[in-house]
């Protein structure tokens, strides 16, 4: 029997207890009692031998650099398509998978999915991350199947699964992906906050204002690259589209 790495005196010490009531003719009961016993100490030194090892491993993440691109159209006043503009960025999931799991693996850790479909269009993605000691703790997402685009059903069931992989991972080991961008060399603190940003997204959205046209209109690729030093001639804009 594996012992967790991390097994405590307390833990020795029922293996010793054990052996020796066996050894004098104990009853089953008081065995049975004894291994319980040393079943939650086991268990406990096993999270405590997980905990330690998700810490290092969390310490040597590399960062995760956004390059999977969401596009939008970009329309003329007719309504006509004249282009396409990037709305948002995410971290592509086999890209994520490479850089984590050799991270995982040196700590003794790694990480699987169970999938599971729980109706005709929806289908349950969970992660678990397990440490060679035994202990598992597991993140879940109920998603329906990805309809967008082009996508045929067994394309769109494999798109929802590794959206699944890829945000029931990010939860569970609290991983965060990054932007890899220059914008005109401006520093993050002369971006719009996340709550100036709420405050456009609210007024575009009462407005009808199209997105992709507004930022194209300020030259950004998304919201969040907004300067703040055009904050509040986006805000007047708006107000203005709005009467």
């Amino acid at each position: 029997m594996r012992l967790p790495s991390a097994a405590s005196s307390e833990s020795a010490a029922l293996i010793s207890m054990i052996d020796r009531a066996i050894a004098s003719g104990a009853d089953v009961e008081r065995v049975e009692r004894m291994y319980a016993m040393y079943e939650r100490a086991t268990a406990r030194a096993a999270k405590s031998s997980f905990v330690s090892a998700l810490m290092r491993a969390k310490s040597k993440m590399p960062k995760l650099i956004k390059t999977g691109v969401i596009e939008g159209n970009v329309k003329d006043d007719r309504g006509a398509k004249v282009g396409k503009v990037k709305q948002s960025t995410y971290a592509k999931w086999e890209e994520v998978c490479a850089q984590i799991e050799p991270v995982l693996a040196s700590e003794e850790l790694v990480l699987t999915f169970e999938t599971a479909q729980t109706a005709a269009d929806r289908v349950n993605v969970t992660a678990v991350l397990t440490h060679v000691d035994g202990h598992s703790e597991r993140s879940q997402l109920a998603l329906p199947i990805d309809t967008g685009g082009a996508k045929n059903n067994v394309q769109g069931w494999g798109s929802s699964v590794s959206y699944g992989k890829r945000y029931a991972a990010f939860a569970l080991l609290n991983l965060v992906g990054h932007d890899d961008k220059d914008t005109d060399g401006a520093a993050p603190s002369q971006f719009i906050t996340e709550e100036q940003e709420s405050t456009l997204r609210d007024l575009i959205e009462a407005t009808e204002a199209d997105l992709p046209k507004f930022c194209g209109y300020f030259k950004i690729e998304k919201l969040p690259d907004l300067k703040a030093s055009d904050y509040e001639r986006a805000i007047a804009a708006l107000k203005k589209k709005a009467g």
